[in-house]
């Protein structure tokens, strides 16, 4: 469980659109307005979307890696039970 969860983290960083914290809201950088108190509303909203995003490939992902335990088991029932 915890290479797994290594490789999870490590591809996270891997991908830019992850990692980037940027675009959250659209405020406070250079050259872009003030952020107000409804901009709080926005970064939640912002959070929420990523976070449903990026669980269904993170899903798709670790359900791939059961499908090949499964299918490289070679008849180990420990194997099969845990993919």
């Amino acid at each position: 469980m915890k290479k797994k969860i290594f490789w999870l983290v490590a591809i996270s960083f891997l991908i830019p659109g992850l990692s980037l914290a940027a675009g959250l809201v659209p405020c406070g950088g250079t050259g872009e307005k003030m952020c107000t108190a409804c901009d709080i509303f926005v970064l939640v909203q912002s959070v929420i979307t990523n976070i449903f995003k990026y669980s269904f490939v993170i899903g798709g992902i670790i359900i791939i890696m059961a499908g090949f335990n499964m299918m490289f088991s070679q008849g180990n029932s420990g194997k099969v039970a845990q993919g």
